[in-house]
């Protein structure tokens, strides 16, 4: 776990990096890591969606990708839903 917002932000830069690097194994570890630092946040769910979905893990990435949705991520401005899970870029 990251204990503070240093080591966040450059474990956010490690995951960002291995992502469009290609490192699908990598970038997948490292999301992992972000989204259980960080659970609020729904572009790190899409982004551990995307990199299980470059990986093969389609379950995963399904799994992900629903987080995105129940957090209201491209609904819009109107939308009533809410959840704990938010959308940030």
């Amino acid at each position: 776990m990251i204990g503070d917002v240093a080591g966040f932000r450059r474990l956010l830069a490690m995951a960002r990096a291995r992502s469009g690097a290609g490192d699908r194994a990598e970038a997948t570890r490292l999301w992992k890591q972000v989204v259980a630092a960080n659970q609020v946040h729904g572009s790190n769910w899409a982004s551990l969606a995307a990199a299980r979905f470059e990986a093969a893990d389609y379950h995963g990435a399904a799994e992900a990708y629903r987080k995105v949705l129940d957090s209201g991520c491209g609904r819009r401005s109107g939308s009533t839903r809410r959840s704990p899970v938010t959308c940030r870029t």
